[in-house]
């Protein structure tokens, strides 16, 4: 393989150990000065010969990059973690599609946001008691049956366990943190709702204790009905991201933050009750949802942001009430079925006498 030498891409498997048994993942008797590792890896090392990748100390990712070791992540299938990292950042091991096994150590504290997505392979998980925290996605579309949460997790960013389509059980029988009820996980106290499983199907009414729905909380969910209480009052982001089940949904007056994406890609969704407490419809809220053929904006929303009905095909027609004071680019974009466009305002920020945003927003098919 050619190209610089200072680029980590540019050379082959080269961070690589000897081992006394290669047989059985392990860690290993070793000497760094025995490594070839030209560029200086010296926070890592993966042996080639048994797949067992071995981070030493704290190694930092830029965010939106790759862990320094992605370039290798087709053949690992064992992580050793040793003793002293605290943190596994986001997209540490993300689509090491063969990983099996993780050793963690007692020292890890927190699970970064898709730290171990798509690692299909990674069947089962032992948490270790020492984590605190556990991001939003954090095991995204792993494909293990159960998982057990240990003690010491006292919080979670949102769903840990999107799109982890064989996942049925989450034992947090020791855990005096959380509940898991009839597949959906939330808080000890029920205000949270953080996870519904994906093969949780049919009619579910929300828990009128509830009073946030977290991130990612029913994604890709097989429901036909969700009823949400008027105790709710914020739905995170991608709540209920491609629930392709759901026709219709009754969003409360108690609701006054709804998330980015949050019913993307519903594209059986045909009739939506919005809240009249929102005052933003924020990017992405109904795009894709390609049978939604009505929805009333409340005189409460102040800004459509962009993308926010984007390819809502069957929607006909849309009032703009005296309360919108902005509309972002391309937020009605592809509704060719789109006929008719009520503005209340013939003067102000969104007089389409006056400004360019109307030919902006609805564009020809």
């Amino acid at each position: 393989m050619s190209g610089k030498q200072s680029t980590f891409k540019s050379f082959p498997f080269c961070a690589t150990i000897s081992m006394a048994n290669t047989n059985s993942p392990s860690q290993g008797n070793w000497e760094e000065d025995e490594l070839e590792n030209p560029i200086g890896h010296t926070k890592w090392v993966l042996n080639s010969l048994t797949s067992v990748l071995t981070v030493r100390c704290a190694v930092e990712i830029t965010e939106g990059q790759d862990a320094p070791w992605h370039y290798f992540h087709p053949v690992i299938a064992f992580v050793v973690l040793l003793d002293g990292i605290v943190s596994i950042p986001s997209r540490a091991f993300r689509s090491c599609l063969m990983l099996r096994s993780v050793q963690f150590p007692s020292s890890v504290t927190s699970i970064g946001e898709t730290a171990f997505a798509w690692c299909e392979s990674l069947e089962e998980t032992a948490i270790p008691e020492s984590v605190e925290f556990i991001e939003k996605s954090a095991f995204y579309g792993c494909r293990f049956s159960s998982i057990k949460i240990p003690r010491s997790v006292a919080s979670f960013g949102g769903n840990p366990f999107a799109e982890c389509y064989e996942l049925e059980v989450i034992d947090v029988s020791e855990n005096p943190n959380f509940v898991f009820i009839d597949g959906v996980l939330m808080d000890r106290e029920m205000t949270q709702i953080i996870c519904c499983c994906h093969s949780k199907s049919g009619d579910y009414s929300i828990p009128n204790t509830i009073t946030t729905i977290c991130a990612k909380a029913f994604q890709q969910c097989k429901l036909h009905s969700i009823t949400i209480p008027g105790s709710v009052r914020e739905i995170g982001d991608e709540a209920f991201f491609c629930c392709y089940g759901l026709t219709s949904v009754v969003i409360p007056d108690s609701v006054t933050s709804i998330g980015k994406e949050a019913f993307l890609g519903c594209d059986r969704l045909e009739s939506v009750k919005l809240s009249d407490s929102i005052t933003v419809i924020r990017y992405g809220t109904f795009f894709g949802c390609r049978r939604l053929s009505s929805i009333t904006i409340p005189n409460s929303v102040r800004k459509i942001c962009k993308e926010a009905f984007n390819s809502c095909e069957r929607l006909t027609s849309i009032t703009i009430p005296d309360s919108i004071e902005e509309i972002e680019r391309d937020a009605f974009y592809c509704c060719h079925g789109l006929t008719s466009i009520v503005i209340s305002q013939d003067t102000g920020p969104l007089s389409k006498k006056k400004n360019p945003w109307y030919r902006r927003l609805f564009k020809p098919k």
